[in-house]
């Protein structure tokens, strides 16, 4: 990445407009601003210009290509053997298809990418971009992934609280029933049973334009990666001085013996940048723990699974509010962005969540929007009477007409309530 990308990345808000929490900010000439020419376009021209690249192999890898107005996020999978990258995934707000990778797939490019690039450390920048292409789908995911997510998000040092809650759960998708499937012929694929919150996912086995086998190929590629970036003599060298110290970090779960782990590792001529950062203090249990992996020849999550242990995140309320907005088109849709702005900022004063817009569907009368049907999506850390009360506070304090229907849903409840 280049240092003007870097400094992109390492700023609050362009996470907030990545992720579509805020709107871009643009210059002078809103939508096609001029490259070169002060004051005009977004900061992110630069993204269109230069995609950013993520190996798993010299020979391929996936490649992020924003817009300028970090509206469209296309993921592609490159190959050396493909005369162009293939579009894998997309994200945008109106026909989105972002489901494509499994935990344990972005993970392996997490450290791929750190072993080429010891400036993109794993967990890191890789892992928070990519993090919207990988539905977190089990409970035995969440346990390995959202220590890894905090420590990705908290290397940043831009979000805490329930900030930091929100960045590690955003891609949370435990109750929506999604799980993934392998078949010989095409490897894994997404599949999930009835859910008011669906995924949409080009990695279909009926998809005949999915590159199921270079996609294979890719993983297996990352894969032989990790395999071969330890050298024997490391681990051997004094006796197996570094072999032991790695094996009893990981069966007793001590990650305090990882600076003598270093200097064992520089003793055998081991001068990876990233492993042995990994071994310095301060430490990075997350980072250690795949480094650990990685010496000893481990299954991936092996070592995560025992240091972090069996306890399950919690799952936390969530809901669905669907609004029914009886206005002239341009006023309905300044009420949804007002509307979200403010039950967002309600839910940060009290300490109880977010919401995300997750669909809107227009009514229409002669070419005219006439209504407007919103879905937002709630996660709540309180009662069902409760999120009634708020939302019923929320629609006062913006002066929602009588005649606005509103349905607050919950996996056990299904609510219609007035606007007071």
């Amino acid at each position: 990445m280049t240092p003007e990308i870097e400094a992109l990345l390492a700023g609050k808000r362009f996470w907030s407009d990545y992720f579509w929490d805020t709107e871009v900010e643009w210059g002078d000439d809103e939508e096609e601003g001029e490259e070169g020419e002060e004051g005009e376009g977004t900061p992110y021209v630069i993204f269109e210009e230069q995609p950013l690249r993520f190996p798993l192999s010299p020979h391929s890898g996936l490649l992020l290509q924003l817009d300028s107005g970090l509206g469209y996020h296309s993921l592609q999978l490159w190959d050396s053997e493909l005369s162009q990258p293939i579009e894998i995934a997309w994200d945008d707000q109106a026909h989105w298809h972002p489901h494509v990778l499994r935990w344990e797939e972005l993970e392996l490019l997490g450290r791929c990418v750190a072993l080429a690039d010891p400036d993109l450390p794993h967990p890191g920048l890789p892992l928070l971009l990519l993090n919207r292409f990988t539905p977190i789908c089990t409970d035995d995911e969440a346990r390995l992934a959202f220590p890894v997510l905090e420590s990705a998000w908290r290397s940043l040092n831009l979000y805490s609280g329930i900030e930091l809650v929100r960045q590690i759960e955003r891609f949370d998708w435990r109750e929506s029933g999604i799980g993934w499937q392998f078949q010989e012929s095409t490897g894994w694929f997404p599949v999930q049973d009835v859910s008011e919150r669906q995924i949409y996912s080009l990695r279909q086995p009926e998809n005949e334009t999915f590159p199921f086998a270079a996609f294979n190929r890719m993983v297996e590629a990352g894969r032989q990666t990790l395999s071969q970036a330890v050298n024997p003599h490391w681990l051997e060298h004094n006796k197996g001085q570094a072999r032991h110290l790695a094996k009893q970090i990981y069966e007793q779960c001590d990650l305090s013996l990882l600076p003598a782990l270093g200097e064992a590792l520089r003793a055998a001529g081991c001068h990876q940048p990233t492993i042995l950062r990994a071994c310095r203090w301060p430490l990075d249990p997350p980072q250690a723990i795949w480094i650990i992996e990685l010496l000893l020849g481990l299954p991936q999550g092996s070592f995560g699974k025992r240091y972090f242990g069996e306890s399950i995140p919690p799952n936390p309320n969530r809901m669905t509010i669907e609004i029914k907005i009886s206005h002239p088109a341009e006023a309905a849709y300044e009420y949804r962005n007002i509307f979200l702005e403010t039950l967002n900022r309600v839910l940060a004063e009290k300490n109880l969540g977010w919401a995300n817009e997750i669909s809107i569907s227009s009514t229409r009368s002669g070419g005219a929007v006439t209504s407007l049907s919103i879905n937002f999506f709630i996660r709540f850390g309180a009662d069902v009477e409760t999120a009634r009360t708020l939302l019923q506070e929320v629609l006062r304090h913006l002066g929602t007409p009588p005649n606005t229907q509103v349905w607050l849903r919950s996996p056990d409840l299904r609510l219609i309530f007035p606007v007071p």
